[in-house]
Order: C-alpha cells, then sequence, then structure tokens
C-alpha cells in the first residue's frame, strides 16, 4: 500500500476503446500492472474499504484508501472516449 501524499503527480493514459473486447485482456492487464505499482490495485479489485465521503474523521489507513480511490478513478477517468456537445470524440492514441 503507498504511503499518504507519494503518489505520482501525472496521469499517464492507457486508451481503451469501449466497443473493442478484442482489447480487453491487454487493457486491463496493463491497468493492473500500473495500479499495482501505483498501489491503488486493491482499491480497483474492491480488496480495499474505502469510507463514503459523508465520514468526516478518518484514520490514516482510510485516509490512505482515499487517496488510493481518487488516483483510480482518475486513472479511470483518463481510459475512455471524451464527450463532448456534439456526441463521441476519438480515444486519445
Amino acid at each position: 500500500m503507498m504511503e499518504l501524499g507519494t503518489m505520482e503527480r501525472s496521469v499517464k493514459i492507457i486508451p481503451f476503446d469501449e466497443g473493442d473486447d478484442s482489447e480487453w485482456r491487454e487493457w486491463s492487464a496493463k491497468l493492473l500492472a500500473r495500479a499495482n505499482l501505483h498501489g491503488y490495485k486493491d482499491v480497483l479489485l474492491g480488496n480495499m474499504k474505502v469510507p463514503p465521503e459523508e465520514k468526516e474523521s478518518v484514520n490514516e489507513n482510510e485516509a490512505i484508501a482515499r487517496e488510493c480511490n481518487l488516483y483510480a478513478y482518475t486513472t479511470l477517468h483518463g481510459c475512455f472516449p471524451l464527450w463532448n456537445i456534439n456526441g463521441l470524440l476519438p480515444a486519445p492514441r
């Protein structure tokens, strides 16, 4: 598990075309490898309990879980094609 405040500061994108099942195995393996390297794999797999946002007072482990969850969310958000007002934009390659 990562220590609080030690995450990398930039997010690298692993693009995934939602409609192409043939890329799923490679994409998921890359994502889990990156998650393992950066300490948030347990969040992706559901093995790390993240406290609800409504809970104001959290201990150090819960704070780390929240930080890992935010990083996992940010990483996943960057993997999929972007949407704009006119519809779907091409995925970054």
